[in-house]
């Protein structure tokens, strides 16, 4: 942009920035995320109608939601979802501009929010177009299954699911999504009373975070040991300690770390 400040590189590093602000927790230096937002729609608005960057917008809804949604303003992002969500079937066309699968675990957030979770329903095959090639947009469309089933009461199913998607991937590089299907994973066999499996993979979870030393995922480390409680003592109401545990795992569950945002909301009715 500093050798070439055209409209449409402007858009691209307007849309990189914000990526950064709403996923990323990074600030921005000029403008607020509003204002750059803003900014952003009104460059693509007043491009001409032949332009293919004009079907752009759809982005800057998406990011739009996201950042009210996160931000906690209801009003105006249940305004952005109505738009984003009308055009689902085709949002997830747009990963190459932008991270627009993530609509997919923020739509669980939000409907768990709003009491609309009768709305969550599997997608069929016509339903959503994306590129089969782009395995993180797939691994995201696994994990809304999953929570579909779970709200259906098909929790084997769930945890079918997320076992079939770490058994077709590899994350030996990936862990913070690993660890978000593990966590998952752990919680559904542990709804379904299934102990043994739900320790190994905590156990594994637990090894590699400690010999990896990754400090900044101690919010894990708390809810493992919640976990653990449960399986120690799988007849016991939930304990004081399971309790302080969720505490310290919300409290520390933030910044680049943070994870199980579409699984929470759950976590809190059990554990609070």
């Amino acid at each position: 942009h500093s050798l070439n400040p055209s409209r449409q590189i402007e858009i691209i590093k307007n849309i990189i920035n914000l990526q950064l602000c709403i996923f990323c927790d990074v600030e921005h230096p000029g403008n607020s995320i509003e204002d750059l937002l803003g900014k952003t729609q009104k460059m693509i608005d007043e491009l001409p109608e032949s332009s293919q960057i004009k079907n752009w917008i759809t982005v800057t809804d998406f990011l739009y939601f996201e950042y009210y949604h996160r931000a906690g303003q209801k009003n105006l992002a249940a305004g952005y979802y109505e738009k984003v969500n009308a055009g689902l079937k085709t949002l997830l066309l747009y990963t190459n501009i932008s991270v627009t699968s993530f609509f997919l675990l923020s739509r669980i957030t939000f409907l768990q929010q709003e009491k609309r979770l009768h709305e969550m329903e599997p997608f069929t095959e016509n339903d959503l177009l994306y590129d089969p090639n782009d395995t993180h947009t797939k691994v995201i469309i696994s994990i809304y299954h999953a929570m579909v089933s779970y709200y259906k009461g098909k929790i084997k199913e769930a945890a079918s699911i997320l076992n079939e998607v770490l058994n077709i991937n590899s994350f030996k590089d990936f862990f913070h999504i690993n660890a978000e299907i593990k966590l998952s994973m752990s919680f559904f066999y542990l709804e379904q009373k299934e102990y043994e499996m739900a320790g190994n993979i905590l156990k594994n979870l637990h090894r590699k975070i400690k010999s990896e030393e990754m400090e900044s995922y101690v919010n894990i480390l708390h809810l493992i040991k919640l976990f653990n409680y449960q399986i120690k003592e799988p007849n016991t109401r939930v304990t004081q300690k399971q309790k302080d545990n969720f505490e310290l795992f919300l409290a520390r569950n933030k910044g680049a770390t943070k994870v199980l945002d579409f699984l929470t909301a759950e976590l809190r009715k059990k554990y609070s």
